[in-house]
């Protein structure tokens, strides 16, 4: 599909789909290559409160993680253990 609501129209999809499928999407667009829901499918199973959660956790990884992750790789000590405390 193209990545505008009016190509993804234009191919047939119902309008709600068509939304749906323009939010959130991820991963490779081939057929197969990924779950649908990760590609904005809906789903029976994949909701709000799985966005809501992988959006808690990158951003987490965001501003805990990735600023201090070449220094962790470059200590013998590796990542602190109280981000355990903080991730959770």
């Amino acid at each position: 599909f193209g990545s505008s609501f009016l190509e993804v129209r234009a191919s047939g999809v119902h309008k709600g789909t068509a939304r749906a499928m323009l939010q959130d999407v991820f991963g490779e667009r081939l057929m197969g290559c990924e779950p649908t829901w990760y590609q904005g499918f809906p789903s029976a199973y994949y909701n709000d409160s799985h966005r809501a959660f992988r959006k808690k956790c990158r951003d987490f990884v965001e501003t805990e993680m990735k600023p201090h992750a070449d220094e962790w790789i470059k200590s013998p000590e590796g990542y602190p253990v109280s981000l355990h405390a903080k991730a959770y």
